[in-house]
């Protein structure tokens, strides 16, 4: 329901494209300042797949929410994890990230892999994304941004579907994508970003496809530790006495 609302604001938000407000390109760079310099927060998201742009047809699902803590020297992490597609379904799945490893726990197997010496930290990354954009870049990145309504604590963002490929080809995405359309709503409380509604239209591999993701923040900056599992049960990823195909092969049996 709370994504439905969500979709309702953002078909009034846009339309017209290329507009910029002043004051709301100067309230997300003060947002999103505050978002970048906060100490831990609790993360919740909803993420639905549609088939065709309409929505009507669901072919996935998958939902998560977690804890992030910001120290001095990287991140720790929790998030725990259920995901469906196309009527298969996987529930429980633990992931975790301490002292440059990760952990996931799923299917009754816990495996670990450490972040390689030459490498970056997820530390060193979330980095790089907090870089504070100028009014020219954010203007290159959206092609409309504005608040939603006189409250003016709602910022409607159309992303550039370019710019956003562009990234994703650098990142070796693939070539076999391209986005239709790109709207954002973000909506900040206490300075800080408090929920985060995307809504995508693209095609892949010619077909396609629709993404909607709402994404929630609470207890921001009230978050002191995170309680981990203990992770001497966790073995390395490369040691694993399982190959690929017994990996698929145990999930099927378990589904």
């Amino acid at each position: 329901m709370l994504l439905l609302l969500s979709l309702c604001v953002l078909c009034g938000c846009f339309g017209s494209g290329n507009r910029y407000d002043d004051e709301a390109i100067a309230k997300y760079q003060e947002v999103v300042q505050a978002t970048n310099a906060m100490s831990a927060t609790a993360y919740e998201a909803d993420i639905s797949i549609y088939k065709e742009v309409e929505r009507k047809q669901r072919i996935g699902k998958l939902n998560f929410k977690g804890q992030m803590r910001f120290t001095d020297a990287d991140v720790e992490l929790s998030m725990d994890m259920k995901l469906s597609f196309s009527g298969i379904s996987l529930d429980n799945i633990h992931l975790y990230y301490k002292d440059q490893t990760m952990y996931m726990d799923m299917m009754d197997t816990k495996i670990k892999e450490s972040v390689p010496s030459e490498g970056q930290s997820m530390a060193s990354l979330l980095e790089q994304s907090r870089r504070q954009l100028s009014e020219d870049e954010i203007k290159e990145m959206f092609t409309s941004i504005t608040f939603a309504d006189e409250t003016k604590h709602v910022i409607c963002a159309e992303l550039n579907p370019d710019i956003i490929l562009d990234r994703m080809n650098q990142a070796d995405y693939g070539e076999d994508f391209s986005f239709e359309r790109m709207e954002m709503l973000l909506s900040e409380e206490n300075g800080t970003w408090k929920k985060l509604t995307l809504r995508m239209d693209a095609r892949a591999e010619g077909e396609a496809v629709a993404v909607d993701i709402d994404f929630r923040f609470s207890d921001t900056n009230a978050i002191d530790h995170i309680d981990f599992p203990d992770f001497s049960e966790y073995i390395d990823n490369a040691s694993a006495d399982v190959t690929e195909n017994d990996k698929y092969g145990d999930m099927e049996t378990k589904l």
